[in-house]
């Protein structure tokens, strides 16, 4: 998307996030943090399953995902 051009703040629209909270996680990835496992990494989202119950999940560093069901959840923690 931003190879594309894009700005930060219509890629932060479309997958749900602020563009400065976007901005800080460019900004890791391009410095390199120093902690095993940090940096971006693909996921794949899916469609919300109607009447599943939703979780958030909330990372140590404050980053939220919403809207996960709880399989989705624990799926994503093991590719954190």
């Amino acid at each position: 998307m931003r190879d594309g051009g894009m700005a930060l703040a219509e890629i932060g629209g479309a997958l749900g996030v602020s563009e400065s909270s976007l901005g800080r996680w460019v900004t890791a990835e391009r410095a390199g943090s120093g902690q095993e496992g940090a940096g971006m990494r693909e996921v794949k989202i899916a469609a919300p399953v109607a009447g599943a119950a939703s979780v958030a999940l909330v990372t140590p560093r404050g980053y939220r995902v919403e809207g996960l069901d709880i399989e989705g959840a624990l799926r994503l923690l093991q590719e954190l």
